[in-house]
C-alpha cells in the first residue's frame, strides 16, 4: 500500500514492485537449484560408495585379503546458477499492470487479486522453462562428473590391487638364502631348548 500512494507516479511504482518481485522469485529459483545440486552431490557420493563396496566384494571373491581403501577426498563441483528471471521480458506483464485503476478500487474492489492472478499466470511459463533448462544442465553436468568419478575410483582400486599383487610377486620370487634360513632355524631351536 505505501508503494502505491497517489502522490507518486503509480505506473513507475508498479513496475518497480514488479521488478523487485521478479528479482526475488528469480533469486529463490537459483537458490533452489543450488540446494538441489547439493542433494544430487550427496546422492552421487553415496552411490559411489556403494559401487566401492560392490567392487571390493567382487575382488574379495577373486582373492581374499586384498587391502582396499575407499577414495577419500572425492567432491563434485557445484555448477553456477543464474538468477531465474535475469532475461524475462517485462512486456508479458503489461496486462497485469494495466489492471490498476486507482488505490480505492485496487484495495476495496479486490483488483489486487486479479492482478496477482495475472502475474502468477504470466510467471508460470518462465518458471517452468527455467526449471527445465536447469534440469537439463544438471543432468549433463553431473552425468559427466559421475562418469569421471567412477573412472577415478576404478583406477584407484586397480592401482591398489596392482600394488598388492606386485608385492606378493616380489616376495614369492625373491632369492632366498637356504643356508641362512637353516642357520636361523638351528639358532631358534637352540634358544627354545635353553628355555625349557
Amino acid at each position: 500500500p505505501a508503494a502505491l500512494r497517489d502522490d507518486r507516479d503509480i505506473r513507475q511504482s508498479l513496475r518497480a514492485c514488479l521488478e523487485e518481485l521478479l528479482h526475488s522469485v528469480g533469486f529463490d529459483l537459483a537458490q533452489e537449484m543450488r540446494a538441489t545440486s547439493l542433494r544430487i552431490e550427496r546422492f552421487l557420493k553415496e552411490r559411489l560408495h556403494e559401487q566401492f563396496v560392490d567392487l571390493r566384494g567382487k575382488i574379495e571373491r577373486i582373492h581374499k585379503g586384498v587391502p582396499l581403501s575407499p577414495l577419500e577426498s572425492l567432491s563434485f563441483p557445484t555448477p553456477e546458477f543464474p538468477n531465474g528471471f535475469a532475461q524475462i521480458d517485462d512486456a508479458r506483464f503489461s496486462k497485469a499492470l494495466s489492471m490498476y485503476k486507482n488505490a480505492k478500487s485496487f484495495f476495496e474492489r479486490d483488483e489486487k487479486r486479479y492482478m496477482k492472478e495475472e502475474i502468477e499466470k504470466q510467471i508460470q511459463g518462465p518458471i517452468s522453462d527455467y526449471a527445465a533448462e536447469q534440469e537439463r544442465r544438471m543432468f549433463q553436468f553431473y552425468n559427466e562428473q559421475y562418469a569421471a568419478a567412477v573412472q577415478k575410483l576404478a583406477s584407484f582400486l586397480l592401482h591398489q590391487a596392482d600394488d598388492y599383487f606386485s608385492g606378493l610377486q616380489a616376495t614369492l620370487s625373491a632369492e632366498v638364502d637356504m643356508e641362512q634360513l637353516h642357520h636361523c632355524e638351528r639358532q631358534l631351536a637352540s634358544l627354545l631348548k635353553e628355555q625349557q
